[in-house]
């Protein structure tokens, strides 16, 4: 009877001591405004580039619960209101090319800008190329490139909700070109092949950058454990699994 009472203590020192090490840890959320394919591909079922990384950046760290957080784009920078992170962004784009109003991990993907057609005669030389066509894009998001021709009325514009979208109003030919990123484009032609054999790249044109991980500085322990993890023998290999796993290398 004392054996059982002392293996009762015991259970229940070990239960106590794990369930206090999980409520202790804070719990910061990772923003994103990525509702595209590889980043999130079913929310539902918490699939997609971004929702590996939360699980394995839970599985290592002892001083967060990492959440993953959709938001729209308007809204992504009123983020730092709370402690957070914002996924897959360029410092150029919240206005921090010099990397001092935000703490960054930087360059861990990369990606580039597509225009794509349905036209197989369309050639790009430059923006001109694009005079009187219809552009679809996603709303709330800027082309730096095509913004004052869309202005001048040189290019008309329609937006989509969402990126997936773009090839399906170009397929339907309620538009003429499109603007969509290669990651994304590279996991429709590897999901959705039918899709992406009725339209065609413009070549000349590529934007290319990469995706960083924007950090608030009210909490730059963020930043240090997310480094930690990505420097660790397990991190390395979960960080290469995943990239394998959604990215196209290039």
């Amino acid at each position: 009877m004392k054996m059982l009472n002392k293996l009762f203590c015991i259970v229940c020192f070990l239960f106590l001591t794990f369930s206090a090490q999980i409520y202790s840890k804070e719990l910061i959320s990772l923003y994103t405004y990525l509702n595209k394919p590889p980043f999130i591909v079913d929310k539902e079922n918490e699939s997609g580039l971004s929702y590996d990384l939360v699980r394995s950046l839970n599985q290592f760290s002892t001083n967060y619960t990492y959440q993953l957080v959709y938001i729209p784009k308007q809204r992504s920078i009123n983020f730092l209101i709370d402690p957070g992170v914002l996924l897959w962004v360029n410092p150029l784009w919240v206005k921090d090319k010099e990397k001092i109003k935000y703490a960054w991990i930087e360059d861990l993907i990369k990606d580039k800008e597509l225009y794509i057609t349905n036209d197989p005669s369309l050639r790009y030389k430059n923006p001109t190329s694009l005079f009187g066509k219809t552009l679809v894009g996603v709303r709330g998001y800027t082309y730096i490139n095509l913004e004052n021709l869309v202005k001048k009325h040189k290019i008309n514009r329609v937006d989509v909700t969402k990126e997936l979208l773009v090839p399906q109003m170009l397929i339907k030919n309620r538009a003429d070109i499109g603007v969509i990123g290669m990651q994304t484009y590279s996991y429709i032609q590897k999901e959705f092949p039918k899709i992406t054999e009725k339209l065609f790249i413009l070549e000349n044109y590529e934007m290319e950058f990469t995706r960083s991980i924007l950090i608030s500085k009210a909490n730059i322990g963020i930043k240090d454990d997310i480094n930690i993890w990505l420097a660790s023998v397990q991190g390395k290999a979960q960080w290469l699994a995943m990239k394998q796993k959604w990215l196209h290398p290039w």
